[in-house]
């Protein structure tokens, strides 16, 4: 989704997500999805507090009857906002997934200025910036931890919100994407996720390398194929993937330009393109499925 491969708004504050975050595109709605989608991503927004808990009912149950079980929560955190907590949204959210037998990963902390950031040529600022990162997230899930999600029903491990892609492995970044992975795993026996997403030229090398550094029982990568690249792009990157990476299929339509922020709307379901393969599947995202008329697109 990928990366998850992104965005979020609230009255006083317009956050937009990486354009190209995510993969492959998806199947069908009316019926069963195919086996091999495990979940959906969701990005919790602050305009989403007007959706009831009736209508969030209904959803799931839409989505638990089209055979999907899972739901990795984007971000519970997003910069100084937070969706965790008694009357937030995502704590309803959970509590209806308890009731239709479905499971979730929660997101951690997604720094507003990460893009931004990370996208700068010079490595310096990364250097510094992504241990900061890293130590805001360990602290939020040590108090996720304490709060009691982690023993919540149908809680199934952690997702990473700052996706990876090549610029952000420069000089000696991959050590640090390493050792900060590597940190959070000490404080939880839980599986954490984290999105890599290819860009439009190359190979997979730098996937590889990444794959090779931070591979590990309890890590679980995903690779986001967005609809940035072309068809031929999208099998150049998952021709070599091993079968423990999973794929994030992402499915809206994208209506900004390139250096504005980032807006999308609907986009029809087509007919299945990849069909079954050994990578687990997720799509992305919740928001711009055909059925979520409930979610606003738009504040």
């Amino acid at each position: 989704m990928a990366c998850f491969f992104l965005l979020v708004t609230n009255t006083n504050m317009a956050i937009s997500i990486k354009a190209g975050t995510l993969a492959l595109m998806f199947l069908l709605h009316s019926q069963a999805l195919d086996a091999s989608v495990q979940g959906i991503f969701y990005q919790p927004l602050a305009r989403d507090a007007q959706v009831s808990q009736a209508q969030w009912r209904s959803l799931l149950q839409t989505l638990k009857t089209d055979g999907i079980s899972h739901i990795i929560f984007q971000w519970s955190e997003y910069e100084d906002v937070r969706f965790v907590g008694k009357d937030k949204p995502l704590d309803k959210i959970i509590d209806l997934l308890a009731l239709q037998n479905m499971t979730w990963s929660m997101g951690l902390k997604m720094p507003s200025d990460y893009y931004s950031t990370m996208e700068q040529p010079s490595t310096v600022k990364k250097a510094q910036a992504l241990p900061q990162w890293f130590k805001q997230n360990r602290i939020l899930m040590t108090n996720l931890i304490i709060a009691g999600y982690s023993q919540k029903q149908g809680f199934a491990g952690w997702y990473l919100p700052m996706e990876v892609s090549a610029p952000y492995l420069e000089g000696d970044m991959l050590q640090a994407w390493q050792a900060g992975i590597q940190d959070l795993l000490r404080f939880t026996s839980y599986p954490i996720a984290i999105s890599f997403f290819p860009s439009s030229y190359g190979t997979n090398s730098t996937f590889d390398e990444f794959y090779a550094a931070v591979s590990q029982p309890r890590v679980d990568i995903l690779m986001q194929l967005s609809n940035g690249l072309s068809d031929a792009q999208k099998r150049l990157h998952s021709a070599s993937l091993p079968c423990d990476v999973s794929v994030i299929i992402e499915n809206f339509k994208q209506v900004s330009a390139q250096n504005e922020p980032f807006k999308a709307i609907k986009n029809s379901i087509p007919k299945d393109l990849y069909g079954r393969t050994c990578h687990a599947q997720y799509i992305f995202s919740l928001r711009y499925q055909p059925y979520s008329d409930d979610l606003p697109l738009t504040d």
